[in-house]
């Protein structure tokens, strides 16, 4: 008779011995497995950043508009040949001037404003009017220039022009034309001591587009030659 108690025995001892083990080569395969696909795995893609919403997008024509009384009718083919639109009305006192620049200059970069002989302003009336006006605008104020009276009345001439030198520097972005100052070194360019020669609407519209161009602030002031 075979004895197959100790071969019994023995192989009995192998699978539990293989058992035992299985659990710790499962294990080491899975980690191997995982060890790979971590080193394998692509880089997550990362999104674009979220817009910023913080500036307000500027939806304005890239444009001049000026502003007066029906003195800035003589020079408006001039003004319109180099591409700046015109708006001249009668303008009846200081807070139509308001209403007026307040309705129209909003679509615009830059601003210009010259009244002739319609109304007369002061300090507070000019500050109002430039705080009706978009903050980041490029605004220019021009001086009045009005006949002198033959009877040797008193005029609002000096008074409004003092007003505007007075006060268009507060604003960082406004800047000064002194028609009074300019056309009193070159009459020739006024035809009735007030309206523009066909001389002067060319100087005029020259100053006008120099002077409203957007960027950095200049001297503030076209110099008189």
């Amino acid at each position: 008779m075979i004895r197959t108690w100790p071969l019994i025995t023995l192989l009995a001892f192998g699978a539990v011995t293989a058992g035992a083990m299985t659990p710790w080569l499962i294990s080491g395969s899975a980690a191997g497995d995982s060890g790979q696909a971590l080193q394998a795995a692509p880089p997550q893609p990362v999104g674009d950043p979220p817009a910023d919403t913080s500036r307000p997008i500027d939806t304005r024509v890239k444009g001049v508009i000026a502003i007066g009384d029906a003195v800035m009718l003589t020079a408006r083919d001039c003004l319109a040949e180099r591409g700046i639109s015109v708006h001249a009305k009668a303008i009846d006192d200081p807070e139509d001037l308001r209403l007026v620049a307040e309705e129209v200059s909003q679509d615009y970069t830059s601003v210009f404003i010259h009244l002739g002989h319609d109304a007369g302003l002061v300090d507070g009336q000019i500050e109002r009017v430039g705080d009706a006006i978009r903050p980041d605008s490029t605004v220019v104020w021009a001086t009045i220039q009005l006949p002198d009276p033959g009877w040797g009345g008193f005029t609002f001439e000096d008074r409004t022009n003092a007003s505007i030198r007075n006060v268009v520097h507060r604003w960082p972005n406004a800047r000064l034309l002194d028609w009074h100052e300019l056309t009193a070194r070159h009459p020739e360019w006024l035809s009735d001591g007030t309206s523009a020669s066909p001389l002067g609407c060319t100087e005029y519209a020259r100053r006008v587009a120099k002077l409203t161009e957007p960027g950095p602030r200049r001297s503030g002031k076209e110099k008189p030659r």
